[in-house]
């Protein structure tokens, strides 16, 4: 009678028998990154593997016994590799050019002085789809696993933060963001180590300059070299201020985004007087986000945001915005900042953004009271579904910025993320539009805003009180 093998004998043959091994390592252990897991086949349309339990076979089994999976607390990294062929992204590098931050030279002047004409910065919609990073081997000896993610930068300003991802030398990351540009000229990608014990470190870093890129073409396929080693491979899409606001309206009126606001309100027919999308958005982020560093200055995962807004669609009573479904915060701040910028016609109409920059022009800088009073009378002039949304967006970004020593979000950061999208429209495709003043002038406004507005009269249907100095 043969002798039946311990346990220690059974996991030391599949030790060693790991490249027959077919299974897939934990990839993601964020838990905003469970509804792509969930997704990936429908999104991707790529062939992915499922994970399996790698079970010892009968014959390596004593005699009637059954095999009991050992249990063990889930960690980031697998314990053996996972297969190239079960990478959740596949790309040929000849597809992608390549690119090399160039060094900044300072000219050496031997006459006079003359003053140097410096780039202006990019503004609009920056679309990045986030691939992978190959060749990211480790600068030490030693568990050569390693959990990374990648935080996107704009001027030094963070951005946008992807999942973490467990590998060796590669990482697929296969994340989509859409980030806001005011007047920026780099964009930073940085690769942190995850470690839940100790501070994360800056592993790599490559940066991309705006001017010279997107002077060649708003559209490319980059393989960028980082320091001190590797590639991350990505792609961009740049929309300038007069495409990411040319307000297009939607085909149909069956959903909310695109359609003006009146129509929204009569089909919602809810007695709050705003958009339900609105609404059910700001109350979230006060339930959950006043505390969260860059509230509204970051964006969330463009994959998680598509399918929140496809719920609003369908019914923007039942969408799910519970921590559970949406656990990134910064998914619905972008939903909400999208469907102000795809309105019809801008939250602070044409007419009434005209008053406010003459207003604007015209206050004093020793008479606060007086120009609250200016800027009130003129807010008083928008419509009444306008003017019951725009008292309900500076209630809440007056919040927002009352917790700023948390948030970090000061009345001027506030200003930046919704100037632009309550205020700016291209009327025609050659229309310019200014950036600035729509932050100059919202800035203003929160700043000057009360903290506590009460009553808040503005929810009933008929919102016909308004607030007064």
């Amino acid at each position: 009678m043969s002798r039946a093998p311990s346990t220690s004998a059974i996991y030391e043959r599949l030790r060693r028998g790991h490249q027959a091994a077919s299974t897939l390592g934990r990839i993601a252990h964020s838990a905003e990154s469970l509804l792509d897991t969930m997704r990936q086949d429908e999104y991707r349309g790529i062939y992915t593997f499922p994970r399996r339990l790698h079970t010892p076979s009968e014959d390596s089994l004593p005699a009637g016994g059954t095999y009991v999976p050992r249990l063990s607390v889930p960690h980031p990294t697998p314990i053996k590799p996972s297969e190239d062929r079960l990478h959740l992204v596949s790309l040929d590098p000849r597809d992608f050019n390549k690119y090399r931050p160039r060094p900044t030279v300072t000219p050496i002047s031997v006459g006079p002085r003359e003053p140097m004409e410096t780039p202006k910065g990019y503004s609009g919609l920056l679309w990045i789809h986030l691939l992978s990073g190959r060749g990211l081997k480790p600068t030490t000896h030693g568990d050569h696993f390693r959990d990374l993610y990648c935080v996107i930068e704009c001027d030094r300003v963070h951005k946008a933060r992807t999942v973490i991802r467990t590998g060796e030398h590669s990482f697929d990351w296969d994340e989509v963001f859409e980030i806001d540009l005011v007047e920026n000229r780099e964009i930073a990608f940085l690769l942190y180590t995850w470690d839940p014990r100790f501070r994360h470190k800056l592993c790599y870093k490559g940066t991309l300059h705006l001017p010279a890129l997107l002077r060649e073409s708003p559209v490319h396929s980059l393989a960028l070299k980082l320091e001190p080693r590797g590639t991350l491979y990505l792609k961009l899409r740049y929309k300038n201020p007069t495409q990411t606001f040319q307000r297009m309206p939607a085909t149909a009126d069956e959903g909310v985004f695109g359609v003006d606001l009146e129509t929204v309100l009569v089909k919602e027919d809810s007695g709050y007087g705003v958009p339900l999308i609105v609404k059910r958005c700001t109350e979230e982020v006060e339930r959950r986000g006043l505390d969260i560093v860059g509230i509204y200055r970051l964006c969330g995962s463009a994959l998680r945001k598509r399918l929140l807004k496809e719920e609003f669609e369908r019914n923007t009573l039942l969408a799910n915005l519970s921590v559970e479904h949406v656990p990134d915060i910064n998914v619905v701040t972008s939903l909400l900042k999208d469907y102000l910028r795809e309105l019809p016609e801008p939250l602070f109409t044409k007419s009434l953004y005209d008053m406010l920059v003459d207003g604007f022009s015209v206050c004093l800088p020793d008479d606060p009271d007086g120009n609250a009073k200016l800027m009130f009378s003129i807010l008083e002039c928008l419509p009444k579904a306008n003017l019951c949304t725009v008292l309900l967006l500076l209630d809440h970004l007056r919040l927002v910025a009352t917790h700023c020593d948390r948030n970090k979000m000061t009345p001027q950061g506030l200003a930046t993320a919704f100037g632009p999208v309550l205020m700016c429209h291209a009327e025609t495709p050659t229309a310019t539009v200014d950036i600035r003043r729509p932050i100059d002038i919202m800035s203003f406004l929160v700043k000057m805003w009360p903290n506590k507005r009460s009553p808040r009269l503005w929810y009933d249907a008929s919102c016909g009180e308004v607030y007064r100095m």
